[in-house]
């Protein structure tokens, strides 16, 4: 049964002992494998931080913001356990999504709450907006699928079997009741602009776009700004510190919409088509950043290499802290057999992200290119041990073995 209304804290409360607030009112946490309460007696303010995937048995997503808010707030953070999207609420904190938001109206009156805020990335941006429509709360969200399950999208990829779809598309509950909604998304992920432009136009929704952010818009701010301090502004209700390269592309709903198709064509691996779509909206929109880059991916995968270069170093000129046009600048640099500017451009992302295997394997197979086969085999077998069940690395390393 869909909940229509907002929160009510009128409802019998569920006699459960793990979520009795009486048996500690100092202000040691409460809670599960799936929510963790750490309270604030000075507050009357609540933030729910929602988890996105695979967190489950204690393990939340936010955890140090969380501690750093609880000096100002009470905090709530929850965690879905398995890829559900909220759908059903939350385990172990009730058996549905109405009944999880009557525990949250239990702590909301044990702890005399006025304001509550609500808060999360990806699939729990998908949380903090469900659960905030129906909390009637104060909404801060990055990078969400306001559809799910819709081709390419990452709850297509990661839903567990057993969700079942309660609230499949935010678009008509946002249209339902306003809502006070922030969302922030990364102008270099297309699932998340299309995720953003089917809502951006519902009155209460402010959208803001990053220019070279991708779908990590947490970790984004938190090199930027410093997340605990911009989700504090956002519940002091401050204006929020402006975001280095704010975007304007979700202006131009058509622009993405024809990415998204384009990225749905490449999914069937149909580049052809692909690239009738992208090759004129990197004409129409020359400073489109995702454009260009759309469309290099599109020609690495026609083996049209040197086509695609023009088009990354635009993108590394125009958003250089953005590690994936770099990569695949560096990749088609080595598929041109221009071995030591690759080597150059792959080393210096290995300063940035030591652990990525895709890199390290691109620079063991420049190394072999080189003639040196010492140095190849050392960083293919790197990357083996941080993907052992990558096929074409483990088969690379056999063979140099051999």
């Amino acid at each position: 049964m869909k909940i229509e209304s907002t929160i009510n804290l009128d409802v019998e409360e569920p006699n459960l002992k793990h979520l009795s607030l009486r048996e500690s009112e100092a202000s040691h946490p409460i809670g599960g494998d799936n929510f963790l309460l750490l309270k604030n007696p000075t507050s009357d303010k609540l933030a729910i931080l929602f988890s996105g995937t695979f967190k489950n048995s204690g393990r939340f997503d936010f955890w140090n913001v969380g501690k750093a808010l609880n000096d100002h707030v009470n905090v709530l953070l929850l965690n879905n356990g398995r890829n559900q999207w909220y759908q059903q609420g939350i385990p172990d904190f009730g058996k549905s999504l109405e009944d999880s938001v009557t525990h949250i109206g239990k702590f909301v009156k044990q702890l005399n709450i006025k304001h509550i805020y609500t808060i999360g990335v990806s699939m729990g941006g998908y949380g903090a907006v469900l659960f905030g429509r129906l909390l009637n709360a104060k909404v801060l969200a990055f990078g969400i699928d306001s559809e799910v399950c819709i081709p390419g999208s990452r709850s297509r990829k990661s839903m567990h079997a057993s969700a079942a779809m309660e609230y499949p598309d935010l678009r008509p509950l946002l249209l339902s009741k306003k809502i006070d909604l922030t969302l922030i998304v990364g102008e270099m992920d297309i699932l998340d602009l299309y995720g953003a432009v089917r809502i951006s136009n519902i009155p209460g929704v402010k959208t803001i776009s990053v220019r070279g952010m991708d779908h990590g818009g947490g970790r984004y701010i938190e090199k930027t700004k410093g997340l605990a301090s911009f989700i504090k502004s956002f519940i002091d209700g401050e204006v929020l510190p402006p975001l280095n390269e704010e975007g304007d592309i979700l202006d131009h709903p058509d622009l993405i919409k024809s990415l998204y198709k384009a990225h749905c064509l490449g999914l069937e691996s149909n580049w052809e088509k692909s690239f009738e779509i992208l090759k004129p909206l990197v004409t129409a929109y020359p400073e489109s950043d995702i454009a260009h880059y759309s469309f290099a991916l599109t020609l690495i995968k026609l083996k049209k290499y040197n086509e695609a270069r023009m088009h990354l170093c635009f993108v590394a000129a125009m958003v250089p802290h953005f590690i994936s046009g770099r990569f695949y600048l560096a990749y088609c640099l080595r598929m041109e057999k221009r071995y030591k500017a690759s080597l150059h451009l792959f080393l210096e992302q290995l300063k940035e992200k030591p652990q990525s295997a895709p890199t390290l394997f691109n620079v063991g197979l420049i190394y072999l290119s080189l003639g040196e086969q010492y140095k190849a085999r050392s960083y293919i077998e790197k990357a083996v041990e941080i993907q052992p069940n990558k096929k074409i690395y483990s088969d690379k390393l056999r063979s140099l073995k051999s």
